[in-house]
């Protein structure tokens, strides 16, 4: 296709964030793309920006084909790739059947197929993901799954499933 200014192909992208608490959040997938503006710096062969002083402007994008997020402790994880050390009971997989869309400028992030959640203690499955997200403030404003199918608990224990008032 055509080539479009700011917009970039990746080939099975992957990223990796740290939290403040000491876990890794590793984000993969087949392939993706993503829009971006950029002020400063000067221009390659590639199209990129050169220099330290271009500032990256996301737009938006879209990850397509296995798209799977993980978080964990970070020692669960064998490096900062995001490769799983053996035992992963402490980490939350989340895949998703269809593609997953950020719009920057809204904040929000969809996905309108399947969402499967796993750990040692939850399963879930559903469809029709919307995150919605304040990066200032570091926090998740909404949270919306649309059609929930199964959800399992496990380890609640019964302190866990009192629901009466607390004495």
């Amino acid at each position: 296709g055509a080539v479009v200014p700011g917009q970039y192909l990746l080939l099975e992208p992957s990223a990796t964030y740290y939290s403040a608490d000491g876990r890794l959040i590793v984000i993969r997938a087949d392939q993706g793309t993503i829009s971006i503006d950029t002020l400063g710096g000067s221009g390659s062969s590639s199209g990129l920006p050169t220099g330290g002083s271009a500032k990256f402007i996301p737009r938006g994008g879209k990850l397509s084909g296995h798209v799977a997020l993980t978080i964990g402790p970070r020692e669960s994880f064998a490096d900062e790739t995001g490769t799983s050390k053996g035992d992963q009971a402490d980490q939350i997989q989340v895949r998703l059947d269809g593609d997953l869309e950020l719009n920057h400028a809204d904040r929000v992030l969809t996905s309108p197929g399947g969402i499967h959640v796993r750990s040692d203690r939850i399963s879930f499955d559903g469809a029709g993901l919307t995150v919605a997200y304040n990066v200032e403030d570091r926090r998740i404003e909404l949270l919306r799954i649309d059609k929930g199918n199964t959800i399992i608990v496990r380890n609640v224990g019964a302190a866990g499933l009192n629901l009466g008032a607390t004495p």
